[in-house]
């Protein structure tokens, strides 16, 4: 399984905006539906969030790493908080997409100029070395 930075982000943002106050809950939809739980209870889980095996991983990262804590921890629940750590981990994912902006509009300037200025040039001076070597610029 992968762990990206991006599922990180989205997983804090997710937790830090439906958070209630006593962890967001995740419930395996899954596990709830193909067992014989009772349909009130299978239609009451299917409305929170997912805990599949992909975020199952992401979270048990992040939970290792400070970012999270578990809370009421079941095998087909959990209900998952941010911690001081996670709040200043999101806030510092945040305040780093304008300097990631910035850097990707720098990239695709530099690229821009090496393709149209540069490339060009070089093309140029090794069209006339070859005829200089071919003998065949007079």
């Amino acid at each position: 399984m992968k762990h990206t930075r991006q599922i990180e982000e989205d997983l804090l943002a997710l937790i830090e905006c439906d958070d209630t106050g006593d962890g967001l809950p995740f419930y395996d939809h899954h596990l709830i539906t193909t067992n014989a739980y009772p349909t009130t209870y299978q239609s009451s889980c299917l409305n929170y969030e997912d805990w599949n095996n992909q975020r199952r991983y992401s979270l048990g990262i992040m939970r290792d790493s400070g970012l999270i804590s578990f809370s009421g921890e079941t095998f087909e629940s959990v209900h998952v908080s941010l911690t001081i750590i996670g709040h200043a981990k999101l806030e510092e994912y945040r305040q780093d997409k304008p300097l990631r902006n910035g850097l990707r509009w720098l990239g695709r300037q530099t690229d821009k100029l090496l393709s149209s200025l540069v490339l060009p040039i070089i093309a140029a001076v090794l069209t006339v070395l070859a005829l200089n070597f071919l003998g065949l610029n007079k």
